[in-house]
């Protein structure tokens, strides 16, 4: 995934979303990401995740993940 930095020629490799404690809390993230790509999917994609996209799923927690990895306080 490669988005547009507004107003600038540089891309990112992420998508901007909302991240809440799991930006800045390795402890949180990783295993919330880890739980996300294994037998979660399913739900995850029922309650309306990833625009209950079965391809985009695993796109959408990747970017989560770069996301994540340049918040970190």
């Amino acid at each position: 995934m490669r988005a547009a930095v507004e107003g600038q020629n540089a891309y990112r490799d992420y998508v901007w979303c909302p991240m809440g404690r799991a930006a800045w809390d390795g402890r949180t993230c990783r295993p919330i990401l880890n739980n996300w790509k294994g037998d979660l999917q399913p739900l995850l994609l029922e309650a309306g995740f990833a625009r209950r996209d079965a391809e985009y799923l695993p796109l959408a927690i990747e970017s989560l993940g770069r996301l994540a990895s340049r918040i970190g306080w």
